[in-house]
């Protein structure tokens, strides 16, 4: 576990794979995430990454005013089904996009977006993504 701050940072910004795979992956508390973003607002997009950051640091997170933010949040497993609706609505094509993806993106969020979102691209993977999973 990752215990604080300071030391997420450290594993992050370390020039060793094995440190930054740390980051990456060993859990993080709502607290010390909290210290992070408040503290060390340029590791947001490496804090997202973390497989293990809390749903409500995730929620915070997928306010963020940079889309590639966002982004990473949108790819997370962790997600609710409030946050994916959230998601599908984003300004960024490629945040909408990365939901069409997501393994627990509800059908209901699909079709809307297959049928209204204002991107081609968006509405072209989502229409495949329903096809896929009909005959799947």
């Amino acid at each position: 576990m990752i215990r604080s701050a300071e030391e997420f940072v450290r594993l992050r910004s370390s020039g060793r794979e094995a440190d930054r795979q740390r980051a990456r992956r060993e859990e993080l508390s709502e607290a010390v995430s909290r210290d992070v973003l408040e503290r060390f607002p340029d590791m947001r997009f490496w804090l997202a990454r973390n497989e293990t950051v809390p749903l409500a640091i995730l929620r915070d997170l997928a306010a963020d005013d940079d889309p590639k933010v966002r982004r990473i949040v949108a790819q997370s497993r962790g997600l609710d089904d409030q946050l994916i609706e959230q998601l599908s609505r984003d300004a960024s094509n490629g945040v909408r996009l990365v939901i069409t993806t997501h393994p627990t993106c509800p059908v209901n969020v699909l079709q809307r977006m297959a049928a209204d979102d204002p991107w081609e691209g968006v509405r072209k993977l989502a229409s495949r993504r329903l096809t896929a999973m009909e005959a799947g």
